[in-house]
């Protein structure tokens, strides 16, 4: 992003000189490919998703927090999760149709305090403004919940409500890896 270049970049874990998982492409290529995508009419919605680098690979919804500052430094710390997604809204203007700004960040969403505030929600909210102020009211934006995340806690709240009533989500978003039926068979079936 921005002021990495190859000397200064952190060099991504590798096994038989391959890296062990998908990485970013640049910004130049992108921009190319979103704007071969819109000449040929397609409508798009961008989806920038977190990757941890380690050799085992964790999913992004097991990232969990102890405290409120950690918080802090995830959104807002140096290079903090605001400012990946904030660099993408401004690469991206005027070449989408709908944005998310994270996705199935289950143990940090869940995080809640002693007075019962869901900050990251609250922290989630902040970036929806942030990317609505660069990418214009009309383009949409959401937050993917995981299929697993998207209905409550362990506890029974409904954390993620908050969000999606927020006036800068335009839509609930959820990552549904689960079967929409369980019949082989439905009457929408195409020969």
């Amino acid at each position: 992003m921005s002021n990495y270049n190859r000397k200064l970049a952190h060099i991504i874990l590798q096994k038989n000189n391959h890296p062990i998982y998908g990485g970013t492409i640049n910004d130049k290529s992108i921009t190319r490919y979103l704007e071969e995508l819109n000449n040929k009419g397609y409508l798009i919605m961008f989806y920038p998703m977190l990757l941890i680098d380690s050799y085992e690979k964790p999913w992004r919804g097991r990232m969990y927090v102890n405290d409120a500052k950690d918080i802090e430094n995830f959104f807002d710390g140096e290079n903090g999760y605001n400012k990946f997604i904030l660099h993408y809204a401004k690469l991206v203007k005027g070449k989408v149709k709908a944005f998310l700004i994270g996705s199935e960040m289950v143990e940090l969403t869940k995080f809640k305090t002693s007075d019962n505030k869901f900050l990251v929600v609250d922290k989630l909210i902040d970036l929806a403004k942030q990317v609505r102020g660069i990418l214009g009211k009309n383009v949409m934006i959401s937050y993917a919940a995981d299929w697993s995340e998207y209905h409550h806690t362990d506890g029974g709240w409904y954390f993620l409500d908050k969000l999606w009533a927020s006036e800068y989500i335009d839509f609930i978003g959820i990552d549904a890896y689960f079967p929409l039926t369980s019949n082989d068979k439905t009457t929408y079936d195409i020969n």
